[in-house]
Protein backbone atom coordinates (compact mmCIF):
# COMPACT_ATOMS: atom_id res chain seq x y z
CA UNK A 1 0.00 0.00 0.00
CA UNK A 2 2.59 2.15 0.83
CA UNK A 3 4.62 1.15 -2.64
CA UNK A 4 1.32 1.81 -4.20
CA UNK A 5 1.15 5.51 -2.78
CA UNK A 6 4.60 6.18 -3.69
CA UNK A 7 4.58 4.78 -7.08
CA UNK A 8 1.16 7.02 -7.31
CA UNK A 9 2.85 9.69 -5.96
CA UNK A 10 5.85 9.30 -8.35
CA UNK A 11 3.62 9.22 -11.71
CA UNK A 12 2.08 12.26 -10.90
CA UNK A 13 4.99 14.06 -9.93
CA UNK A 14 6.71 12.38 -13.41
CA UNK A 15 3.36 13.88 -14.95
CA UNK A 16 4.29 17.05 -13.46
CA UNK A 17 7.73 16.93 -14.25
CA UNK A 18 6.83 16.54 -18.62
CA UNK A 19 4.25 19.12 -17.82
CA UNK A 20 6.60 21.52 -16.68
CA UNK A 21 8.52 20.58 -19.67
CA UNK A 22 5.85 21.23 -22.05
CA UNK A 23 4.91 24.27 -20.70
CA UNK A 24 9.14 25.10 -20.72
CA UNK A 25 9.43 24.48 -24.19
CA UNK A 26 6.08 26.33 -25.01
CA UNK A 27 7.41 29.05 -23.00
CA UNK A 28 10.97 28.74 -24.84
CA UNK A 29 9.15 28.96 -27.98
CA UNK A 30 6.98 31.97 -27.14
CA UNK A 31 10.48 33.88 -25.64
CA UNK A 32 11.59 32.44 -29.21
CA UNK A 33 9.40 34.51 -31.00
CA UNK A 34 9.15 37.42 -28.99
CA UNK A 35 13.16 37.70 -29.43
CA UNK A 36 12.25 37.36 -33.42
CA UNK A 37 9.14 40.10 -32.90
CA UNK A 38 12.17 42.36 -30.82
CA UNK A 39 14.69 41.81 -33.49
CA UNK A 40 12.46 43.01 -36.11
CA UNK A 41 10.64 45.57 -33.60
CA UNK A 42 14.70 46.65 -33.36
CA UNK A 43 15.41 46.77 -36.73
CA UNK A 44 12.51 48.55 -37.58
CA UNK A 45 14.03 51.24 -34.68
CA UNK A 46 16.79 51.32 -36.47
CA UNK A 47 15.23 51.99 -39.72
CA UNK A 48 13.17 54.93 -37.70
CA UNK A 49 16.30 56.27 -36.61
CA UNK A 50 18.43 56.37 -40.00
CA UNK A 51 14.94 58.05 -41.48
CA UNK A 52 14.87 60.60 -38.56
CA UNK A 53 18.24 61.48 -39.48
CA UNK A 54 18.05 61.82 -43.03
CA UNK A 55 15.12 63.89 -41.88
CA UNK A 56 17.10 65.75 -39.39
CA UNK A 57 19.27 66.60 -42.46
CA UNK A 58 16.89 67.56 -45.14
CA UNK A 59 15.33 69.98 -42.22
CA UNK A 60 18.94 71.47 -41.91
CA UNK A 61 19.06 71.88 -45.42
CA UNK A 62 15.28 73.58 -45.79
CA UNK A 63 16.65 75.92 -42.97
CA UNK A 64 19.38 76.87 -44.35
CA UNK A 65 17.92 77.47 -48.18
CA UNK A 66 15.14 79.24 -46.12
CA UNK A 67 17.78 81.47 -44.96
CA UNK A 68 19.49 82.16 -48.12
CA UNK A 69 15.90 82.61 -49.27
CA UNK A 70 15.30 85.68 -46.51
CA UNK A 71 18.21 87.17 -47.18
CA UNK A 72 17.56 87.07 -50.82
CA UNK A 73 14.13 88.22 -50.71
CA UNK A 74 15.23 91.30 -48.32
CA UNK A 75 17.80 91.72 -50.53
CA UNK A 76 15.58 92.19 -53.48
CA UNK A 77 13.12 94.15 -50.91
CA UNK A 78 15.82 96.79 -50.70
CA UNK A 79 16.24 97.04 -54.27
CA UNK A 80 12.91 97.17 -54.65
CA UNK A 81 13.00 100.54 -52.43
CA UNK A 82 15.87 102.06 -54.59
CA UNK A 83 13.52 101.09 -57.89
CA UNK A 84 10.81 103.01 -56.13
CA UNK A 85 13.31 105.87 -55.19
CA UNK A 86 14.56 106.00 -58.77
CA UNK A 87 11.43 106.22 -60.20
CA UNK A 88 9.72 108.81 -57.76
CA UNK A 89 12.76 110.57 -58.80
CA UNK A 90 12.27 110.13 -62.63
CA UNK A 91 8.71 111.34 -62.38
CA UNK A 92 10.09 114.29 -60.41
CA UNK A 93 12.53 115.33 -63.37
CA UNK A 94 10.19 114.17 -66.09
CA UNK A 95 7.56 117.31 -63.93
CA UNK A 96 10.59 119.66 -64.20
CA UNK A 97 11.16 118.86 -67.97
CA UNK A 98 7.49 119.30 -68.83
CA UNK A 99 7.61 122.40 -66.85
CA UNK A 100 10.95 123.57 -68.79
CA UNK A 101 9.03 122.61 -71.94
CA UNK A 102 6.03 124.61 -71.14
CA UNK A 103 8.15 127.46 -70.07
CA UNK A 104 10.00 126.99 -73.44
CA UNK A 105 7.06 127.08 -75.70
CA UNK A 106 5.86 130.11 -74.14
CA UNK A 107 9.22 131.62 -74.82
CA UNK A 108 9.09 130.66 -78.34
CA UNK A 109 5.49 132.20 -78.17
CA UNK A 110 7.13 135.59 -76.95
CA UNK A 111 9.95 135.55 -79.25
CA UNK A 112 7.81 134.98 -82.24
CA UNK A 113 5.66 137.86 -80.91
CA UNK A 114 8.49 139.70 -80.28
CA UNK A 115 9.67 139.33 -84.19
CA UNK A 116 6.76 140.33 -85.35
CA UNK A 117 6.73 144.06 -83.50
CA UNK A 118 10.21 143.76 -84.51
CA UNK A 119 9.13 143.31 -88.31
CA UNK A 120 6.70 145.77 -87.81
CA UNK A 121 8.40 148.34 -86.48
CA UNK A 122 11.12 148.26 -88.75
CA UNK A 123 8.23 148.57 -91.45
CA UNK A 124 7.17 151.43 -89.35
CA UNK A 125 10.99 152.93 -89.54
CA UNK A 126 11.22 152.27 -93.38
CA UNK A 127 8.07 154.53 -93.69
CA UNK A 128 9.57 157.14 -90.98
CA UNK A 129 12.71 157.48 -92.97
CA UNK A 130 10.91 157.03 -96.73
CA UNK A 131 8.78 160.44 -94.59
CA UNK A 132 12.05 161.85 -93.86
CA UNK A 133 13.86 161.56 -97.13
CA UNK A 134 10.63 163.61 -98.14
CA UNK A 135 10.68 166.10 -95.67
CA UNK A 136 14.43 166.40 -96.18
CA UNK A 137 13.65 166.54 -99.99
CA UNK A 138 11.12 169.66 -99.06
CA UNK A 139 13.73 170.93 -96.57
CA UNK A 140 16.31 171.65 -98.93
CA UNK A 141 13.46 173.20 -101.89
CA UNK A 142 12.78 175.47 -99.02
CA UNK A 143 16.29 176.32 -98.27
CA UNK A 144 17.42 177.07 -102.03
CA UNK A 145 13.82 179.08 -101.85
CA UNK A 146 15.04 181.08 -98.67
CA UNK A 147 18.18 181.74 -100.07
CA UNK A 148 17.31 183.05 -103.58
CA UNK A 149 14.96 184.85 -101.39
CA UNK A 150 17.63 186.52 -99.30
CA UNK A 151 19.89 187.02 -102.30
CA UNK A 152 17.34 188.79 -104.09
CA UNK A 153 16.40 191.22 -101.21
CA UNK A 154 20.51 191.60 -100.49
CA UNK A 155 20.40 193.06 -104.19
CA UNK A 156 17.66 194.56 -103.75
CA UNK A 157 18.79 196.35 -100.57
CA UNK A 158 22.17 196.95 -102.10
Amino acid sequence: SHDVKATAALKISFDEHEKTKLELAKAKDEVKELTTKLSHKSDELIDCSRKLSQSISEIEVTQKQLKEAKEMIIEKESHIRELMYTTDTLKEAKEIINEKENHIRELIYTTDTLNKKIDELGAQAGACKSKMGEYDTQLKKADATINASENKSKMLNE
